[in-house]
C-alpha cells in the first residue's frame, strides 16, 4: 500500500513539472525604419514620431546630412528629425543602428537590415519599394500616407488644422477656448476673421477662436502665396474646422482683385512685403 501510495505521488510531481504554463502573446509594435526620402513629405515627421521605435541606419544618417541645410519641407524634416535624435541620448524611441556593409549603395544596405521580422520599411522611393517587395521585406509608403489624409474629409483639431499636405500644430483650448497661438515666423502668417467679417486682432501672440470665425493660413512656396481659408463650425467638439478653399497668388497686384475685405487685402499685402524682404535678405 505504501509503495502504491509513493507512486502516485512520484507520478503526481511529474506531471506537474511538466505542465507548461501557457505562453502570453505579445503584440509589440514593429520598429519604423526611415528611409531619407520619406522626409520629403509633409506629414512625415509627424507620422514618424507617432512610433514608440524609430530606427535610423548610419547610412541614412549620413544621407541626411547631406540634405540638412536645404530650405524646404525634406531639409525642415531631417533637420527636425536628427534634433530629435540627439536629445534622445539612450535610444528610448530613436535608435541609431550600424549596418552590415552588404554593398556601396545606401539602398542594398538598408534593405539587408530590414530582412528583419521586427521592422518595417518607411519610404517613398518607388523603386526601393519594389526592390523590398523583390525581397519580401515589409514596407509603407509614405505617399499611401498622404493619399489616405488627402481622401478624409479635411479638419482642424485641437492639436492642428489640416489642409492636404499641410500640417501645422499650434492651436490649443484653454479654460473651454480655442487658442490660436500665432508662430513668430515669415515662413506662415495667420488672420482670423470675426462673424461679422471683421480682422481679429493678436494679444500676446495668441488669438481666441469662437465659431464661425474663418480662419486664413498663408504660406510661401514656389514663388506664390498660398492662402487655405477655414471656417470654425464648433468649439468643444473635438473637429474644430472646416476647410473651404485655397488661393494662389503670385503678384501683388492679384491681391486688389481678391473677393476679400479691404482690411484682409491690407493682411495680405503686408504679408507680401514680409516676404519679398525677407527673400532679399536671404
Amino acid at each position: 500500500m505504501n509503495r502504491l501510495n509513493d507512486v502516485i505521488k512520484r507520478m503526481i510531481k511529474e506531471a506537474r513539472t511538466t505542465e507548461t504554463k501557457p505562453k502570453k502573446k505579445r503584440n509589440k509594435e514593429k520598429g519604423l525604419v526611415v528611409d531619407t526620402s520619406s522626409l520629403n513629405k509633409n506629414g512625415a515627421l509627424e507620422f514618424i514620431m507617432g512610433h514608440s521605435t524609430v530606427i535610423l541606419t548610419v547610412d541614412v544618417v549620413r544621407e541626411m546630412d547631406k540634405y540638412k541645410s536645404e530650405r524646404s519641407i525634406f531639409g525642415k524634416n531631417i533637420r527636425q528629425l536628427l534634433a530629435e535624435s540627439a536629445k534622445d541620448k539612450y535610444g528610448k524611441k530613436i535608435k541609431v543602428e550600424i549596418t552590415k556593409k552588404v554593398s556601396k549603395y545606401t539602398d542594398e544596405n538598408l534593405l539587408a537590415f530590414c530582412k528583419r521580422k521586427d521592422v518595417i520599411l518607411y519610404t517613398a522611393d518607388n523603386g526601393l519599394a519594389t526592390l523590398a517587395r523583390a525581397y519580401n521585406i515589409e514596407y509603407l509608403l509614405a505617399e499611401d500616407i498622404l493619399v489616405e489624409q488627402k481622401e478624409k474629409e479635411t479638419k482642424m483639431n485641437s492639436n492642428s488644422i489640416m489642409k492636404q499636405e499641410l500640417t501645422i500644430n499650434n492651436t490649443s483650448k484653454w479654460n473651454g477656448r480655442l487658442i490660436l497661438t500665432i508662430p513668430k515666423t515669415y515662413k506662415i502668417w495667420y488672420v482670423v476673421l470675426s462673424e461679422k467679417n471683421k480682422v481679429k486682432n493678436c494679444i500676446n501672440n495668441k488669438i481666441y477662436l469662437e465659431k464661425n470665425d474663418v480662419v486664413l493660413v498663408m504660406t510661401y512656396k514656389e514663388n506664390k502665396i498660398n492662402i487655405s481659408r477655414y471656417k470654425i463650425i464648433n468649439i468643444k467638439e473635438v473637429n474644430h474646422a472646416r476647410y473651404l478653399e485655397n488661393i494662389k497668388i503670385s503678384n501683388i497686384d492679384q491681391i486688389e482683385k481678391l473677393d476679400l475685405s479691404e482690411d484682409v487685402r491690407k493682411e495680405i499685402h503686408k504679408y507680401f512685403s514680409l516676404i519679398r524682404n525677407e527673400i532679399t535678405n536671404i
